[in-house]
């Protein structure tokens, strides 16, 4: 459900709201989930990042080594433990995402309740930032973008209904500031100082410290200031020559960190017919990335559009899997904007949908495009066989050798397409946990390895192959 959005005088007759027992629940996972991260980085309950660690230098002299080879050893893996130290989670999950699943629990009880939103972002920030997800994610760009719409729909959503929650403010300045949009990063931190100079000092503060930690607040707040007016200048700049086109001008500002001038002042104030559909799709992704996912979903949901939803195109997402490996992910546009949308409101079933849409059409271009190739490739290789008894047409020879290496090369490509298909369901697999569908989790990060499986059990590398064994193997336990 998306948060509501009422009046002064609503909120005023509205009165205080019940305070569910699921979101009591969410905020104890939420505090068992601190405790337990700072017992494991204190490595007071048995962490087995600690314990490894302590088996190094039984690890290091388990061979009869002489002194010097030893101490090699140990200093080698001491420099490299992440070879020999199984990767941990700094915060244990299973609390994040029962947080998650009281807090949505909670919002289906009464979506107006600002802090059931506060602590959804809460918990799906610690899902991102302390457990093993963020670097899975780092590599699995599908999973960051769609982390980062929930999170700030849940916090935008806390803002909505409580305008002076200066711990939302914080965080969604903090999230901003990551994600490079500056404009509205310092909208947030103004606000956020306001408040807490409104607010005082905590009971863990003295006034001295609060009066330290408020001066270099606000130190910094001037500081971003000035880079945002430094900002607003090179725009006006650079947009001087563009006239009017309002696509490129909304890339101009998206690129110096201006992501709401792109979308409020360029974007939304301009006829859809002026930037076209790739302008389309950058006011929905960042319709997205700034907290307003029901503002996508009425668009989304418009009769026309709905009926013909090609006519959105194929967007692309960057890929950050490594040499070799795709450089985008290119999918049905409306799809994935629906799978983002549904996936922010927690309809996962919805989700799930959408997705499986997108990696059965991969499926089927790939099998087509890969029967051209085929085609076509024969016909060359028939080709190339006629020409080898006729030594003077050399040249003609050569022009059918290179289109065979670039047939051969596409065909290749074509593997790719499995990889895309495994990180899709990796996806679905890791908002399948999330939902406590278990048994899908299962399903769908099986299929993920079975897409990347060659010969025998040999498992090509994907992005989400990490996230999906590691799933696989928890689940097991």
């Amino acid at each position: 459900r998306f948060a509501p959005h009422r009046s002064f005088w609503d909120e005023y007759w509205r009165g205080p709201g019940e305070r569910p027992a699921s979101l009591e629940t969410a905020v104890m996972y939420l505090r068992q989930f601190d405790e337990a991260a700072i017992r494991r980085q204190r490595g007071a309950d048995g962490d087995p990042l600690a314990a490894a660690l302590a088996q190094l230098p039984v690890t290091a002299m388990s061979a009869p080594h002489d002194m010097i080879t030893t101490i090699g050893n140990l200093s080698f893996r001491m420099a490299h433990f992440s070879l020999f130290v199984p990767l941990v989670d700094p915060g244990p999950p299973e609390y994040a995402y029962l947080a998650i699943r009281q807090a949505r629990l909670a919002l289906s009880e009464n979506p107006n309740l600002a802090e059931a939103w506060l602590r959804l972002g809460q918990a799906y920030l610690n899902l991102r930032l302390r457990t093993r997800e963020g670097a899975w994610s780092r590599q699995l760009t599908l999973v960051d973008q769609i982390r980062h719409a929930q999170i700030a729909y849940a916090l935008e959503s806390a803002l909505r209904l409580e305008p002076k929650s200066f711990v939302a403010h914080r965080m969604l300045a903090n999230l901003y500031t990551e994600k490079g949009y500056l404009d509205i990063a310092y909208e947030h931190r103004r606000h956020e100082i306001e408040l807490m100079r409104q607010v005082g000092p905590t009971f863990e503060e003295s006034q001295e410290d609060f009066d330290k930690n408020l001066e270099a607040a606000s130190k910094r707040l001037r500081e971003m200031e000035k880079q945002l007016q430094d900002r607003e200048n090179q725009y006006a700049v650079q947009v001087g020559t563009q006239g009017s086109r309002p696509f490129d001008q909304a890339q101009t500002a998206l690129r110096l960190g201006l992501a709401r001038k792109a979308l409020d002042e360029v974007l939304l104030k301009s006829d859809v017919r002026l930037f076209g559909i790739y302008g389309a799709q950058l006011q929905l992704h960042l319709m997205l990335m700034l907290g307003r996912a029901h503002q996508v979903h009425e668009f989304l949901m418009e009769p026309e559009l709905a009926e013909n939803p090609e006519r959105l195109d194929v967007v692309a997402v960057a890929a950050q899997g490594g040499p070799g490996y795709i450089s985008e992910y290119r999918m049905l546009a409306y799809d994935w904007y629906r799978a983002m949308v549904a996936a922010v409101v927690g309809d996962y079933e919805q989700m799930e949908r959408s997705l499986l849409a997108i990696e059965r059409r991969t499926k089927i271009d790939a099998e087509e495009e890969s029967n051209r190739v085929r085609d076509r490739l024969a016909l060359i290789l028939g080709a190339e066989i006629g020409v080898g008894y006729v030594p003077e047409i050399f040249i003609y020879r050569a022009r059918l050798a290179e289109n065979r290496l670039a047939f051969q090369s596409l065909l290749q490509g074509m593997v790719l397409a499995e990889l895309l298909r495994a990180d899709l369901r990796t996806v679905i697999g890791l908002h399948a946990v999330e939902s406590s569908h278990l048994g899908s989790a299962r399903e769908h990060f099986s299929a993920a390895l079975d897409l990347a499986r060659v010969a025998g059990d040999e498992i090509r590398n994907f992005a989400g192959r990490p996230a999906a064994e590691t799933m696989l193997a928890r689940l097991a336990r």
